[in-house]
């Protein structure tokens, strides 16, 4: 009993070392916000085949997906960067506190985007040709997103994720 005991401690405390050292080592509001960047990380991936057509498309799963998405956009992501919250093992750069309203507006665009994919979840089979017209959504509301073929607003998504990467993403060395 006593060896089952030890056991089943010794995994418990393996998976609570292995938890605080995902992501290099981070704790606290970085290690949140880095869970919640790896959740839409996951969710874009997961979708990805889907919205290029190589996979069947999956309604419920694209509003899992959205759903994720929205979870952590908007002021769930600009509250998980205060200041002085920069540096190893974040790879937050220091624009993010230099240039914060484009950081938010981009956060912001995230979650509208986001709520605009839960909504067009049904709009499947889009014309993937006309992307380079629909842009990144900057001005679109909800109501607008909506209306489109959900991998327009996917495309979208990637779109606003890519832009916040290039400016505010430490990237590995």
């Amino acid at each position: 009993m006593k060896t089952g005991f030890r056991l089943l401690a010794a995994l418990g405390l393996s998976a609570l070392a292995a938890t605080a050292w995902a992501h290099g080592g981070a704790t606290g509001i970085v290690k949140e916000r880095m869970d919640g960047m790896t959740a839409m990380e996951n969710v874009m991936k997961s979708l990805a085949p889907m919205m290029k057509g190589a996979t069947s498309y999956d309604e419920a799963s694209v509003a899992t997906g959205a759903k994720v998405l929205s979870l952590h956009s908007g002021e769930a992501i600009t509250a998980r960067f205060p200041e002085g919250s920069g540096g190893m093992p974040s790879e937050a750069t220091d624009a993010i506190w230099s240039d914060w309203d484009e950081f938010e507006a981009l956060a912001l665009r995230l979650e509208t985007l986001a709520a605009g994919l839960e909504q067009a979840v049904a709009n499947e089979g889009g014309d993937m040709s006309g992307l380079t017209m629909v842009g990144d959504g900057a001005s679109l509301t909800v109501e607008q997103l909506a209306e489109m073929p959900a991998e327009h607003v996917f495309v979208m998504i990637g779109r606003t994720c890519a832009a916040c990467h290039k400016k505010f993403r430490e990237r590995a060395k």
